[in-house]
């Protein structure tokens, strides 16, 4: 009952803020699961948050970032498979740990390049580490809010492309 009372309280922080409410949720299963566990657990619990984020806000998806951000993840996905199962469980736990506080103030880096090779890069970087880390709707954010023109395309396509992150992640764990 406490692990399904923390999803909803952090998935309502989720919807209110757009972002961090998988974070906290993470920091909160850490404490109960192994990272090999806690990974793909966390990714599934998100998913379906991410599903219901995109679903209520559908028209303003930012299509435009769909495609390159799915071939990013794709590669990440792949490539952060391959070393994640290769880790030991004390590293994975360091791993985790430091990326928490570092996604709790990650800084505003979103404009670099062009939009898309930028989500293109974006969702390699967000896919691999998210191997690692699940976490990374709050690295997303930064970029995706950089480009929306208002709040409800931010939360729509921070939505629609977690459910890629996840999806992508959820495949390599399925094949791995």
């Amino acid at each position: 009952t406490g692990l399904t009372v923390a999803a909803l309280l952090t998935a309502f922080i989720s919807a209110v803020s757009g972002t961090a409410g998988g974070l906290i949720l993470l920091a909160i299963m850490a404490f109960v699961f192994p990272p090999i566990l806690l990974i793909p657990l966390h990714t599934v619990v998100q998913l379906g948050a991410a599903v219901a984020m995109t679903a209520s806000r559908w028209r303003y998806l930012m299509r435009d970032t769909v495609l390159p951000f799915t071939l990013g993840s794709i590669v990440g996905a792949a490539l952060g498979g391959q070393i994640f199962i290769s880790l030991p469980q004390s590293t994975l736990q360091i791993v985790l740990g430091v990326s928490i506080l570092v996604l709790a103030w990650v800084p505003q880096i979103a404009r670099f390049g062009p939009q898309r090779g930028r989500f293109v890069f974006v969702g390699f970087v967000t896919t691999f580490l998210g191997m690692f880390i699940s976490a990374t709707g709050t690295l997303l954010a930064t970029f995706t809010a950089a480009v929306a023109p208002d709040r409800r395309n931010h939360i729509a396509t921070v939505g629609g492309l977690m459910c890629i992150v996840h999806v992508a992640k959820l495949t390599a764990f399925g094949f791995l």
